[in-house]
């Protein structure tokens, strides 16, 4: 009588899309210190580095949003490999071209466009085979997801500051050099060591068999989000979340440590909170979120943002405020992991790069991840 050997998991292909992300988001926030820098630094003009900056997001909802079909047509893997290397290639020949041919404004535009153009459906492609590579490497869906969590809130700690360093280092040209090449090695280990999951690839299929049309593809995926109440309810209540802490992080903090302390070095200081207390909030997620049902972190750490930003109006000390800071990070920290979560566990493999492009869209209208 023979016995069947049991099945050893196989982590590989899952950390190596999880580095591969942090590698690529790490590109990202140095795209946002180096870019921005470079074109100050060529034009001398502000007016033209904010419409540069402007470019590096404005766009990127409505392009995510429509791009969900894309994302769902196409094998993942091959898809954020391909956004990876646009990315790159755009950002590299913003530099080669400046020193070789020349590069007109509108030329510059067209490279900033094209470099994010694809960041919506690369981050689709990636989050929506999580599920198959959890289940193949013996590691829960709320630990991967914290691990994606932990790549954004590292490279929002990291990737401005070593911007800055490269910048001052070697300056804003070589900096793009740097940031191009980080695509490339995000593209490379995804390429590598991340297969196409066999149940996307025969799922898409039979999606492709239906020869629905693009648009068609498109409301079926927002059907699918507005039938599911919990869906709906929390990708709704996160994009409020969202565009608070957006505001908190770009607004309300810049405001506070000039009012308060009158000290530039409190903002930094007040951000550097913030980081580390969203950092220890992701990776608490992976650990909670399995003992606590999901809807239940998810709420308790959306109701938990408001006790410290409410303390903060009584004006404590800086590093009491620097506590508060840390807590709202902390806060924050289990609230995009546990939407992931839920998306991934309530939409089917060939709907679900829609549901994430459409979850993508929100935040990215806010510039989170």
């Amino acid at each position: 009588m023979s016995t069947q050997a049991p099945h050893q998991p196989n982590r590989r292909p899952l950390l190596s899309l999880i580095a591969g992300d942090f590698i690529s988001q790490f590109g990202n926030a140095i795209t946002t210190i180096a870019l921005p820098w470079f074109v100050l630094e060529t034009t001398g003009s502000a007016a033209l580095t904010g419409i540069v900056f402007i470019m590096l997001f404005l766009p990127m909802p409505i392009v995510t949003l429509f791009g969900g079909p894309l994302v769902d047509r196409v094998r993942r893997t091959r898809l954020s490999v391909i956004a990876d290397l646009v990315s790159g290639i755009s950002i590299a020949l913003i530099p080669l071209l400046h020193y070789t041919v020349g590069l007109s404004f509108w030329q510059l535009l067209l490279l900033v466009f094209a470099g994010a153009v694809l960041d919506g459906p690369g981050f689709s492609a990636r989050r929506s085979i999580v599920p198959v590579l959890a289940e193949g490497s013996g590691i829960s869906l709320e630990r991967a997801n914290s691990a994606f969590q932990i790549n954004w809130s590292a490279s929002v700690l990291l990737g401005p500051a070593i911007g800055g360093v490269l910048i001052a280092l070697i300056g804003p040209s070589a900096a793009l050099w740097f940031d191009a090449g980080t695509f490339a090695v995000s593209a490379l280990l995804v390429a590598l060591f991340v297969p196409e999951p066999v149940k996307a690839v025969d799922e898409a299929t039979e999606l492709s068999e239906e020869k629905s049309s693009y648009l068609t593809e498109l409301w079926e995926g927002v059907r699918c989000i507005l039938a599911d109440r919990s869906l709906s309810t929390v990708l709704v209540s996160a994009s409020v979340t969202m565009t608070l802490i957006a505001a908190f992080m770009t607004i309300i903090m810049p405001v506070y440590a000039d009012n308060v302390f009158g000290d530039p070095v409190s903002l930094g200081i007040l951000a550097a909170g913030f980081g580390l207390g969203s950092l220890v909030g992701s990776t608490g997620f992976g650990y909670l979120a399995e003992r606590i049902a999901g809807w239940t972190t998810y709420a308790l750490a959306t109701a938990a943002i408001g006790l410290p930003l409410m303390a903060l109006a009584l004006e404590p000390s800086l590093w009491l405020a620097t506590a508060l800071a840390a807590a709202v990070g902390v806060a924050f920290g289990p609230i995009i992991p546990s939407m992931d979560t839920l998306i991934q566990r309530r939409t089917s493999d060939a709907l679900r790069g829609r549901v994430f492009s459409t979850r993508f869209a929100l935040n990215n209208a806010v510039k989170l991840p």
